[in-house]
């Protein structure tokens, strides 16, 4: 009896392990030290986090977004990453950040789909196509 019940635990925890691993060996192969790694937009909070704020908070135009333009996008909607980034700043070299980010979420985003889609594929049915309100 137990070891099916160590067999059941293995497998439920294989596919997140497999994903995690996955991952970090993507990671490994991408990450270059002692680099930045550089986006389309190329704007790094992580230079100067006061600044970048200060341009979050009243950004109607972007002066510093080539030859000036107004702001077509919400730079609020960034306000979390870049509190995240900065609260990360205090224990990662500022070259690490913005890999880390990426890397970061590479690994939330597959781990989050697999458990979602575990908690809905697992859930009692009520009939073939409804799911009990609870």
């Amino acid at each position: 009896m137990s070891s099916i019940n160590k067999s059941s635990k293995f497998l439920s925890l294989f596919f997140p392990i497999v994903l995690v691993l996955g991952v970090l060996f993507i990671s490994f192969k991408n990450y270059t030290p002692e680099t930045y790694l550089i986006g389309w937009d190329s704007m790094h909070p992580e230079f100067n986090f006061s600044l970048n704020a200060k341009r979050m908070l009243s950004h109607v135009w972007g002066g510093e977004m080539g030859l000036g333009a107004i702001s077509a996008h919400s730079d609020m909607s960034d306000l979390p990453r870049v509190l995240t980034l900065w609260l990360v700043s205090v224990l990662i070299p500022s070259s690490f950040i913005r890999y880390f980010s990426i890397f970061f979420s590479l690994i939330l985003g597959p781990l989050g789909i697999y458990f979602l889609l575990k908690y809905v594929f697992q859930r009692e049915k009520v009939t073939l196509w409804i799911y009990p309100a609870s």
